[in-house]
């Protein structure tokens, strides 16, 4: 029978669906690394991995199998990040006390950790805590100012008000987008009312994405 290993690698050849020979198979390798090797955290984490993104299986019952063995994780990884997110979204709907505990000590173990921070940002603005998600969020673009950073502060401070800080990381974010920049850039130009600077930079977009 194949070892831990052999059906790691199975599961990484097999979890994009166009290379697949059976639609299930992920699931099913995932059902073997829990049986056979369920005091492996290497095989839970997968299996958790899989379990959450199985298309197969309806979304209540796969994030809650999935949450299931990201708590069996923890038990003997603590520290492992994906593991900790998952069990704090678990607990948003139901728990968000719980979920805003659980973000804020992933923030204080791992303030490099940019997808925690990218989640702890959302929750702490769904629970209105707005200075507190411009500090994560501040945290955020020091360690990258990358799309999706970018894309994940800019809510913190419009909540605050903070609109020239706002505008200023949004032509960051407009010229991280190669092929839309000069469209972004424009209407950013116009709405600042800088009327020269945003007719340019609509003909330059036009340019590049001729009309017809």
């Amino acid at each position: 029978s194949a070892g831990l290993e052999e059906l790691l690698w199975r599961v990484a050849v097999v979890r994009p669906p166009t290379l697949g020979p059976r639609q299930d198979e992920a699931l099913l390798l995932g059902r073997a690394l829990v049986t056979r090797f369920g005091r492996s955290p290497v095989a839970l984490a997968t299996a958790a991995e899989i379990l959450g993104e199985e298309a197969g299986v309806p979304s209540r019952v796969s994030s809650s199998a999935a949450a299931t063995l990201w708590a069996r994780v923890l038990e003997v990884w603590p520290d492992h990040p994906v593991a900790r997110i998952s069990v704090a979204r678990n607990a948003r709907e139901q728990r968000p006390d719980e979920a805003l505990a659980a973000y804020r000590k992933l923030v204080a173990d791992k303030p490099r950790y940019a997808f925690g921070l990218r989640e702890a940002v959302g929750q702490l603005l769904d629970v209105g805590a707005l200075d507190e998600a411009r500090r994560v969020a501040e945290l955020l673009l020091a360690l990258e100012p990358s799309a999706e950073n970018l894309d994940t502060a800019l809510p913190a401070l419009r909540a605050l008000g903070e609109h020239a800080r706002a505008a200023e990381l949004e032509r960051s974010r407009a010229s991280l987008d190669a092929s839309f920049s000069p469209m972004r850039q424009a209407r950013l130009e116009l709405d600042g009312l800088h009327t020269a600077e945003g007719l340019s930079l609509l003909l330059q977009g036009a340019e590049r994405e001729p009309w017809g």
